[in-house]
């Protein structure tokens, strides 16, 4: 959850994977056609990390629970 409440997606790189190079430019070219990317069927990047060891993005997410989802 953002602070405000809003839920979030949160993928987080594995540890085998976090390692390698060419996995992380492949993460920050889908990282970066996220924050590119809008429209009805899309969910905004709130925040990521690709400097840490374990390289991670966070979006907006929908709830199932009837609740409105923020964006």
């Amino acid at each position: 959850m953002t602070p405000d409440g809003c839920p979030v997606a949160l993928k987080v790189i594995r540890a085998e994977n976090a390692g390698d190079r060419e996995f992380r430019i492949r993460f920050h070219r889908e990282i970066m056609a996220a924050s590119r990317g809008s429209g009805a069927h899309t969910f905004p990047v709130i925040d990521a990390d690709l400097a840490g060891p374990a390289p991670w993005l966070a979006t907006a997410a929908a709830l199932t629970t009837g609740r409105r989802a923020c964006r």
